[in-house]
């Protein structure tokens, strides 16, 4: 500290204005910086301090939402809303893939029964018409 204070002021006498102007920004940023420092650790603390004198309050507040929801203590296998909707995501998913598939199944079957149909001479259109028939009748029962 020393040794610096005794190298600005040699700089000091030697600097051109321009130089004591860049160095006079220079401490006014480690300064703003320094100051900036100690607020955000003065307002981290203010916040903790807050936090535990609430405490006791949101624990009182979380056990009268138990109270009401008839839960009694919190279980580790409740799981946080959070996990319920990513569940529930899945599943829709999951649900969507098995429908896609069923439609995909249906139109492989449509179109194999039409080709056999075809191969054996029917007409397209009457084929069509008959399997659009079976359908319509599978859906009915």
């Amino acid at each position: 500290k020393v040794i610096r204070q005794l190298e600005k002021s040699k700089m000091a006498k030697t600097q051109t204005l321009w130089e004591k102007r860049e160095q006079e920004k220079k401490d006014a940023r480690r300064a703003f910086k320094k100051e900036k420092k100690a607020r955000l650790k003065e307002e981290a603390l203010k916040f903790e301090e807050e936090r535990k004198a609430k405490e006791p309050e949101e624990r009182e507040h979380l056990q009268q939402i138990m109270a009401g929801s008839a839960m009694e203590t919190i279980h580790p296998g409740d799981k946080p809303v959070k996990l319920k909707r990513k569940e529930l995501r899945k599943a829709f998913a999951k649900k969507r893939k098995e429908e896609k598939a069923a439609v995909r199944t249906e139109v492989r079957n449509k179109r194999r029964a039409l080709g056999e149909a075809v191969d054996k001479g029917e007409d397209a259109q009457r084929a069509r018409a008959r399997i659009a028939e079976e359908k319509r009748n599978a859906v009915v029962q």
